[in-house]
């Protein structure tokens, strides 16, 4: 064969390569976004849950924080409603570049706060009227938590997986020159 003919062989096999890897890690980021999708399904299940066990239909689904000062309710459930604006405010932020750079540690920490006030909360001795929590408020959170920490066990994995691909050598110039970046989990 010639050196011409050889070249362009050459040249088809990088670009099939090229395109291949490419391919993989659009495949990837799709099923990251998917799985986001799947986790914030679970998260925006908080807020209407304690909306309704507190009665307050009048407000509306996204209250705004300002609506929240009005309302004559424990210190604890005032700041746990607080916190749950705050995670979907992240949420909403992040709908539609889930995978950008910075976006789960944000995530991770509204989500943590959020917890962190939910056991505070459990966890605080009851009055005459009986526990902070009801029992069932108690199980329905815990459902719904159980559900998110599954999903976001499953996205982990997929950016786990991701952040391989885009690390290994030949897959990283294309990384690299697409501008993917590694994602942090949650």
């Amino acid at each position: 064969m010639t050196g011409p003919v050889v070249l362009w062989m050459f040249a088809a096999v990088c670009m099939f390569w090229a395109i291949g890897a490419y391919n993989r890690l659009v495949r990837l980021r799709a099923r990251g976004a998917d799985a986001w999708g799947s986790m914030e399904k679970q998260m925006r299940k908080y807020l209407p849950l304690v909306l309704a066990h507190l009665n307050l239909t009048s407000v509306p689904e996204v209250p705004d924080p300002s609506q929240l000062e009005a309302l004559d309710l424990p210190l604890l459930w005032h700041r746990l409603l607080k916190e749950l604006l705050q995670l979907e405010q992240t949420l909403r932020a992040t709908r539609h570049f889930p995978l950008k750079e910075g976006a789960s540690k944000g995530l991770k920490a509204a989500f943590d706060s959020v917890l962190t006030t939910w056991n505070e909360l459990c966890c605080a001795p009851g009055d005459l009227a009986g526990a902070q929590v009801p029992f069932e408020l108690h199980q329905e959170w815990d459902a719904i938590t159980e559900k998110t920490k599954s999903s976001v066990g499953g996205l982990n994995q997929i950016l786990e997986r991701y952040n391989e691909a885009i690390h290994q050598f030949p897959a990283s110039l294309i990384a690299q020159a697409m501008r993917f970046h590694s994602v942090e989990k949650i």
